[in-house]
């Protein structure tokens, strides 16, 4: 049985000062966020609530991009979707972030599911050893994520959130 809850906020749950980020405000931007939720609700056992209360809660907000933090972080945890992050694709990807998943390239075992071309990597050797010191430490299997199957339809996989939006 699951009983993982979370907490999604409306604006007024939040008294904003000049430093905060500013509140998601729009229709189309809270329709999609919203149908973001639905999706987690429907394919997994994670419920959301919207309400007026409560010390931890995810806060949508109109930040520079498309960003969550990974994993609850304790109090108010911004999710951004900017104006050019509003689909339901890309909040569903991020709402999987708030929740403490990675992407699915970047998992401990993703070598054993995904086949890396390198001819479809540019030729800089820098950018190539950055990446691959990028993933160093997954390759220990240590991330938190080491006892979930990985699945290539799911949430955080790139090609799932461009079918999403499309």
């Amino acid at each position: 049985m699951c009983t993982i809850h979370s907490t999604p906020t409306r604006s007024k749950d939040i008294e904003s000062s000049p430093t905060d980020p500013p509140l998601i405000s729009a229709q189309g931007a809270k329709r999609v966020f919203k149908k973001a939720i639905e999706i987690w609700q429907n394919d997994t056992c994670i419920d959301f609530y919207e309400h007026d209360y409560g010390r931890d809660r995810i806060v949508v907000i109109n930040g520079s991009g498309c960003y969550s933090s990974v994993g609850k972080v304790g109090g108010l945890q911004y999710l951004s979707l900017a104006p050019k992050c509003v689909m339901v694709g890309i909040a569903v990807h991020e709402i999987g972030h708030a929740l403490g998943l990675f992407h699915t390239h970047a998992r401990h075992d993703r070598d054993d599911f995904i086949i890396l071309n390198a001819q479809n990597f540019k030729t800089n050797a820098l950018a190539l050893q950055r990446y691959v010191g990028m993933v160093a430490s997954l390759i220990q299997g240590t991330a938190p994520n080491v006892s979930v199957p990985n699945g290539y339809g799911g949430d955080l996989c790139i090609e799932r959130v461009r079918r999403l939006n499309n």
